[in-house]
């Protein structure tokens, strides 16, 4: 079977070009605003990455407050409770503050330096050593060591991190002359 076509005529060819043409045109117009739907779904990721780490800092603090409860106690307990709920760790800190402390008797201010350079004739010593032992604070203990060092008392070993101390043939008349002195008096 043949199908006839009827004659076109020009006002179906304008219309049937002019509906090609509107299609072409609503095909551009999608494609042109096209990019901004792909601008939602890269802000939908940002938002769902922004909710990923909220729900992390929510689970960091949570886990926070429990450490803090957890090592806070819930009332007042006196010391004796104290030393009784956690007996370990007290022994281990006492065993650690009787090794590390060998503190001499309080000092006055005038034996200070002879203390100091008594405790380097014995070995080289840290100024952190000799901060514990004369029970001064940080920036007492190297104000003093810096004097000595200058007047040629003691010698840094700037070799070794902290420095090492010892004392000088200087630093030992010194110390044999007010020995002398206490001896005599």
């Amino acid at each position: 079977m043949i199908i006839e076509i009827p004659d076109l005529d020009l006002e179906v060819i304008l219309i049937g070009m002019g509906a090609f043409l509107w299609g072409l045109s609503v095909v551009y117009l999608l494609n042109r605003f096209k990019p901004k739907s792909k601008g939602k779904n890269r802000q939908d990721s940002i938002l769902k990455h922004l909710e990923f780490y909220e729900n992390q800092l929510i689970d960091m603090k949570i886990r926070l407050d429990a450490l803090q409860m957890s090592e806070a106690p819930s009332f007042y307990e006196g010391p004796r409770a104290k030393r009784e709920r956690f007996p370990e760790r007290e022994r281990v800190r006492e065993r650690e503050e009787r090794k590390h402390r060998e503190r001499i008797p309080k000092i006055d201010l005038g034996n200070i330096v002879e203390n100091i350079l008594g405790l380097i004739t014995k070995k080289p010593t840290t100024s952190r050593d000799i901060q514990i032992t004369i029970d001064k604070t940080r920036e007492h203990t190297s104000r003093v060591l810096k004097r000595l060092y200058d007047e040629g008392f003691v010698q840094r070993n700037i070799e070794t991190k902290p420095f090492t101390y010892s004392i000088t043939q200087k630093g030992k008349t010194r110390l044999a002359s007010t020995k002398g002195v206490i001896s005599q008096a």
